[in-house]
């Protein structure tokens, strides 16, 4: 119990250094540069609440695991959870972190949003919303495996792209909880790009992806944004299927739509047609549990006014448009 009141604006006022193991519970920390700055070991917090700092919870060690299983880290002005850690989530919340405003040198909102540049990521339970970024909001850059299971991501903002989830290296697995009511000028729900040295995978096997919104309208996307060399997988989690009400957009024939299970539910896809001409495979199997998408057609509808999908072998592939007259 108890709170800790640090001393603002001291660029090194810290609440609390951790290195070895600490439980925190009904714990106030506010005021600090660091709420707490993890230098190893391990930390479980449990009621909460760290709120009011520059960075809520701040790793330098690359060996941190931190656990929140209730309480809140909310109202902290660059990011509520940071660096390197692994990070579980069992419960709590992560709101209203971040900013859009000028943060380094010239660039705005950099590095900010809910849990941003950790290692690996679980989220079993929880909210993560209302936090915004300038490339991301709710879930941004992590470097290793974001494993989604439970919880609920929503109305989270980047200025850029990702207002869920943003992430350019690793692996993002969807296997249940809910990614909603998000916003960015695309990728609102999910934006997946590789970087200049790294791959990012994104997987779809349960879940539900709903009523994100893309907030630039000059240009027709989707809130589930693919910019990788990777195969967005669409599959299922022992019983459960994904459920994704929102468009997906492939930006490059090199990542498509990848089949891991059998198909329940229904797909809207766009794709970028500057790269996608007639013949360019949309989705294809895994040739493993899947062994022909063709006979999925139906589950899937192209948004386009220049193509539709159609079976040639084992995969969906675009096919021109004809025109009937009479």
């Amino acid at each position: 119990g108890g709170e800790i009141i640090g001393n603002m604006p001291n660029y090194r006022s810290d609440g609390l250094k951790n290195d070895g193991t600490t439980e925190l519970s009904g714990t106030t920390i506010r005021n600090c540069y660091r709420g707490a700055y993890l230098l190893g070991g391990d930390m479980t917090m449990t009621g909460v609440t760290i709120t009011a700092n520059t960075y809520g919870v701040y790793d330098d060690s690359k060996k941190s695991t931190m656990t929140l299983s209730d309480g809140s880290v909310s109202g902290n002005t660059y990011a509520g959870i940071y660096n390197l850690m692994t990070f579980i989530m069992n419960g709590g919340m992560i709101c209203n972190n971040g900013t859009f405003d000028k943060n380094y040198g010239n660039s705005y909102g950099v590095y900010c949003g809910g849990i941003v540049k950790c290692k690996d990521v679980t989220i079993t339970g929880g909210k993560i919303s209302g936090n915004q970024g300038g490339v991301g909001g709710g879930i941004v850059y992590c470097e290793g495996t974001v494993r989604i299971s439970g919880g609920v991501i929503e109305e989270n903002e980047g200025k850029e792209n990702g207002g869920g989830i943003c992430q350019t290296r690793g692996s993002v697995l969807v296997e249940g909880g809910t990614i909603r009511n998000n916003r960015a000028p695309r990728g609102s729900a999910v934006y997946v790009e590789d970087s200049y040295s790294d791959s990012v995978q994104l997987e779809l096997n349960g879940g539900e992806i709903t009523g994100n919104v893309n907030t630039n309208h000059n240009r027709n996307t989707g809130e589930i944004y693919i910019d990788s060399s990777n195969d967005v997988k669409i599959g299922k989690k022992g019983s459960a299927y994904p459920k994704v009400e929102d468009t997906i957009y492939l930006d490059r024939t090199t990542g498509k739509i990848q089949l891991t299970a059998a198909v329940r539910g229904d797909y809207n896809i766009r794709v970028n047609e500057y790269y996608f001409k007639k013949g360019a495979i949309v989705v294809c199997p895994d040739e493993s549990s899947v062994l022909s998408a063709a006979s999925y057609l139906t589950h899937f509808t192209l948004l386009s006014d220049s193509y539709v999908l159609a079976r040639k072998g084992k995969n969906l592939v675009l096919d021109g448009i004809v025109f009937v007259n009479g």
